[in-house]
């Protein structure tokens, strides 16, 4: 599957990546990519790293001022990273969501009687869909989380509002939601989350979306892509292309098995640099670790 998304803008929801790497005792190096670039610093940060995936919510007119002056709210969802039993870093997406251009983020956990619960979620005002996710249950395979489940591995859905496989259709088309995207968190061979980043029309996740499948011999190869108008070179670039073991930011987080940032700079294969030479400035690959082996890997870029 591959699509092309119209933009009236090209900015996404997802704005700026960090990945955190414990170093020693408090101390955390930080590598942060966004359209300004990638910096990295090492920070001691005071507490325990929970081990959860959560939400933290942030006034944008005390930290942001840039995009508080036209009403734009600033979210934070933090995903724990593990190899095997042990977490080895955690990754911080920064979501921008301003009037037209609303996103939510949901966190569905498993319970004990093998369905998924919503144990967190950011609606930006999408009300309606507040109270129904609330009260909603997803079977393994049923829904957007039900799916991503049953697949073990990233799932988009291009267009929400009218996706039989997506439940809650009606209330996407009231508030103009469009992209789906489901993402599973294991800890070894268990699903701890399924995180759901559901975005307007306007105002992809990413205005590039990927999953990559390694085969038996650890090469890497498309599954399902979406990208935004006019980065048509950078869809058929992936679609033809393999990926060796190691090779580009996608096969150097499947090698590692862990995140990878990414800028521009960082044109090391044909889809590197397709989306560089399409204007596209930033992202990250995360792989979908199971045990000791990547499953999948899901590439974001902007």
């Amino acid at each position: 599957m591959l699509a092309a998304l119209p933009m009236q803008e090209r900015a996404a929801f997802v704005r700026e990546i960090e990945t955190w790497f414990p170093v020693e005792g408090e101390v955390w190096r930080c590598v942060t990519a966004s359209a300004a670039g990638r910096e990295e610093a090492e920070v001691a940060v005071s507490g325990r790293a929970r081990g959860a995936a959560s939400l933290v919510r942030r006034v944008s007119a005390t930290l942001r001022p840039e995009i508080a002056s036209v009403g734009a709210e600033q979210v934070m969802v933090v995903l724990p990273h593990f190899q095997g039993r042990r977490m080895t870093c955690v990754v911080a997406l920064h979501c921008h969501n301003s009037a037209g251009r609303r996103g939510g983020i949901e966190v569905w956990d498993p319970t004990a009687s093998g369905d998924l619960v919503r144990s967190d979620g950011f609606y930006g005002g999408l009300n309606d869909f507040a109270r129904s996710s609330r009260w909603t249950r997803f079977s393994r395979g049923t829904g957007l989380p039900g799916i991503t489940w049953l697949r073990q591995k990233p799932h988009i859905m291009d267009d929400v509002r009218f996706s039989p496989l997506f439940l809650r259709a009606v209330l996407a088309r009231e508030h103009a939601l469009a992209l789906g995207l489901g993402i599973p968190i294991f800890r070894d061979d268990t699903l701890q989350h399924v995180l759901v980043l559901l975005t307007a029309l306007g105002c992809p996740a990413a205005r590039a979306l990927e999953v990559w499948v390694p085969d038996s011999h650890e090469r890497l190869w498309l599954d399902h892509a979406v990208h935004d108008a006019g980065l048509e070179t950078v869809g058929r670039s992936s679609r033809t292309t393999c990926l060796m073991r190691g090779e580009g930011v996608a096969g150097r987080a499947a090698t590692t098995r862990e995140p990878q940032v990414w800028t521009s700079s960082d044109a090391h294969d044909p889809t590197d640099f397709e989306a560089a030479r399409a204007g596209l400035t930033f992202g990250m690959a995360l792989p979908i670790v199971q045990g000791d082996a990547t499953s999948a890997v899901l590439v974001l870029r902007s």
